[in-house]
């Protein structure tokens, strides 16, 4: 599970999203680390169920339910039999929950994956930072991977590249925190080892999907690799410039 510690796509929500959501800025601690903490807790209770269902269990009831979403809405309504709401209430209660999660991940993917596109292109093509048609191309890109199920094939690259995005994040704050004055040690040190950790992931994968003739995923891997590079470059280039700024004040 990527989504421990610290997430690169909860990062980009965050930023992106749920700051703006926020009332007053002193909430920020409390909604963004209690987020993570129930997170944490639905993750125990996921791994609790997982440890008592057994092979076979979890067969048939991927037969007879109609697969991950039928089991997990069944589930639901077993749990909440027990708290005395009827079980075919809770079975719906659980499909609609899992069917607005989707939803609501699916928009926030599709807007940040806007953002992204806006700002890549911001200064490079003018024209290409539209709000309309960063939203339809990234729309487009995902339900080409989605439909055509080519998104198997990158899958199992996700999670260095979301760890590698978290460290990223690290090394924007670090940059935030030198611009302002601030001790940024407590993001750097974290940072750094993030990048390492990733790295090293991404340089491993590399040469192991290369060996094996996987090159669409070595090809991925070198790619990210390269981009990641580029921004850590920029990011302590401006940390060092923050930081002899705030040197000489």
């Amino acid at each position: 599970n990527a989504c421990g510690a610290i997430s690169g796509f909860h990062s980009l929500c965050a930023s992106g999203t749920t700051s703006k959501q926020l009332d007053n800025e002193k909430h920020a601690k409390v909604i963004g680390y209690g987020a993570m903490l129930l997170e944490g807790v639905l993750a125990i209770i996921a791994l609790s169920a997982a440890a008592i269902l057994t092979k076979a269990g979890l067969a048939d009831g991927l037969a007879n339910w109609g697969g991950p979403i039928g089991v997990f809405a069944h589930g639901i309504g077993s749990f909440l039999a027990n708290l005395g709401i009827p079980e075919k209430t809770g079975i719906i209660f659980g499909a609609l929950t899992v069917s607005a999660f989707l939803l609501t991940s699916l928009d926030t993917a599709a807007r940040l994956g806007r953002y992204a596109f806006e700002e890549f292109f911001a200064e490079r093509a003018p024209a290409l930072s539209n709000r309309y048609v960063a939203t339809i191309v990234t729309v487009i890109a995902g339900g080409a991977l989605a439909l055509s199920g080519s998104w198997s094939a990158i899958w199992p690259i996700f999670g260095s590249a979301n760890q590698l995005l978290a460290g990223l994040a690290l090394l924007g704050a670090t940059a935030w925190l030198a611009h302002m004055g601030k001790k940024y040690t407590v993001t750097l040190y974290p940072m750094i080892f993030m990048i390492i950790v990733t790295v090293s992931a991404l340089i491993t994968m590399i040469f192991q999907n290369f060996a094996k003739g996987n090159y669409l995923l070595g090809c991925v891997s070198v790619v990210l690799l390269i981009l990641a590079g580029f921004v850590v470059n920029e990011g302590m280039k401006a940390i060092s410039k923050f930081k002899v700024k705030a040197e000489t004040k």
